[in-house]
């Protein structure tokens, strides 16, 4: 071999190193609409996904990178566990990588606030240079590699994250193989040979609550670190509203910032693009980036419908109680004419019934097994009032309580089995006692609207009372509830 050649072929194999390099991280802007592009222990969180995306990194420059990839997750098993399966597509000048992988993930339950996730994605890709693409200066020069080559090989990628109620942290690695490719020339024992360098990454990212529920703001954090490369870093601060509309900042250490939108239409298609400036370095060539996907959110599974349908009804049945009670007491005070508002109360109370009707076979479709049940009734006991809580113009009463005098008689009592400062814990509970007893209650406010409490009769007569506070005696709700049951008036 000449020296020219010589000196060609080192320039050729140190090119194709680079440019190696630089492909095998595969670059994306819109890891924080598609988790899965970023970390596969992100997948299958609440609902089926599809995902299209298309990146043009540094438009206008020849043999600038150039990446499309599917995507598709679907949770399994209660969200205990998700699948998933990635295609891509990268182009970087004379350097190819198609591949194709299978995630399968794995959540660990600590509590209703945190979970631990782990998962690991196998598949194969096919490597290719596209020798034919090299253009020679001098176009007598021996072609050093003939025909352009292919190689398929296996590889693995893996990732965890751990989730405490809206803080995420994770980490992933991919390459774990990290495979070598050797690609022959069939001139000379020259060969050139194509490493695989394993990747690692660190993400974090906290969701702060504004005005409610109605808009979010998420800072999100990424390290990346390739071996031949320095360590980089980069900054999204993405708002959203109402989870419909998004809207992000991106900043890259020496590589790039920009800004990127998305919109998801009709609950069902979130469509997004982000445009980038590189750094001062490339921003006089004009080398700008482009990125768009689609997004389709195929239904949720049932459990998530279930909550979400319990959210609503219990913030229709609140609205409605409200309104219920406001008109009561107003027409008790003012000593308005019954007839003129029964209609309006009727009707009001109608509506209160069958959200209620709603809720309660809502909750029933939730399907709690007895560790569910144990747990929610742990949890919620907590929110049960002690003695020492209550109100001092409310009348407590046990079994072997005396007689009342005579001004407390031409009272309405009640007899009360659990007392909640949430009107869900009290609908919850309503559900619970009505599943393991059968015993049928309804909510009662105080006069202060402070308290829910769930009582099972009412009446006039005291006496009457006392025997049915025998009864649930010899039922031990407190199986369930950690309070005698009592009577109460206001």
């Amino acid at each position: 071999m000449s020296l020219s050649k010589k000196i060609y072929f080192l320039i050729l194999v140190s090119t194709i190193t680079l440019v190696a390099r630089t492909q095998q991280v595969e670059y994306n802007s819109h890891y924080i609409y598609n988790p899965y592009l970023l970390n596969p222990s992100l997948i299958g969180e609440g609902q089926k996904n599809i995902f299209l995306g298309y990146r043009r990194q540094w438009s206008g420059f020849v043999g600038a990178p150039e990446i499309q990839q599917i995507t598709f997750d679907s949770p399994m098993d209660k969200n205990k566990s998700a699948i998933g399966f990635r295609i891509l597509n990268d182009n970087t000048n004379i350097i190819g990588k198609t591949s194709g992988y299978l995630t399968y993930k794995y959540k660990v339950r600590f509590s209703n606030k945190s979970d631990f996730s782990f998962a690991l994605s196998g598949g194969f890709f096919q490597n290719r240079i596209l020798f034919d693409q090299i253009i020679a200066s001098d176009k007598f020069e021996s072609i050093l590699f003939e025909n352009n080559q292919k190689h398929t090989g296996f590889d693995a990628d893996f990732g965890f994250n751990y989730r405490f109620e809206k803080f995420i942290i994770g980490a992933s690695t991919k390459n774990i193989f990290q495979n070598t490719i050797v690609y022959f020339n069939d001139n000379n024992s020259n060969n050139l040979n194509y490493s695989f360098i394993r990747q690692f990454n660190i993400h974090g990212q906290y969701t702060f609550s504004i005005k409610g529920d109605d808009f979010h703001l998420t800072p999100i954090i990424l390290l990346q670190s390739v071996q031949g490369i320095p360590f980089s870093y980069e900054g999204n601060l993405l708002f959203d509203f109402k989870n419909k509309f998004f809207l992000n900042f991106n900043y890259s250490h020496q590589i790039s910032s920009g800004i990127s939108a998305s919109i998801l239409l009709d609950d069902a298609i979130q469509l997004s693009y982000t445009f980038e400036l590189p750094t001062k370095s490339l921003q006089s060539y004009g080398f700008n980036s482009h990125e768009i996907s689609l997004k389709f959110l195929m239904h949720k599974n049932n459990d998530l419908l279930i909550m979400k349908d319990i959210e609503n009804l219990k913030n229709q049945s609140n609205q409605l109680f409200e309104k219920t009670d406001f008109m009561e007491q107003n027409q008790i005070k003012s000593n308005l004419n019954v007839e003129n508002n029964r209609d309006s109360i009727n009707a009001l109370k109608d509506s209160l019934n069958s959200i209620v009707f709603g809720l309660e076979n809502v909750i029933k479709n939730l399907k709690y097994d007895k560790s569910d049940l144990d747990s929610i009734i742990k949890y919620y006991s907590k929110n049960i009032i002690n003695d020492s809580t209550l109100d001092n113009n409310i009348y407590k009463e046990q079994v072997q309580s005396s007689q009342l005098d005579s001004t407390q008689l031409n009272r309405t009592y009640y007899v009360i089995i659990g007392s909640f400062k949430e009107l869900k814990n009290a609908m919850d509970f309503k559900q619970i006692f009505i599943r393991e007893y059968n015993l049928e209650s309804k909510i009662l406010t105080d006069k202060n609207k402070s308290w829910y409490y769930l009582y099972t009769n009412s009446s006039s007569n005291l006496d009457s009372l006392r025997g049915r506070l025998k009864e649930l005696q010899i039922i031990d709700v407190k199986e369930i509830i950690s309070q005698n049951p009592w009577i109460y008036f206001e």
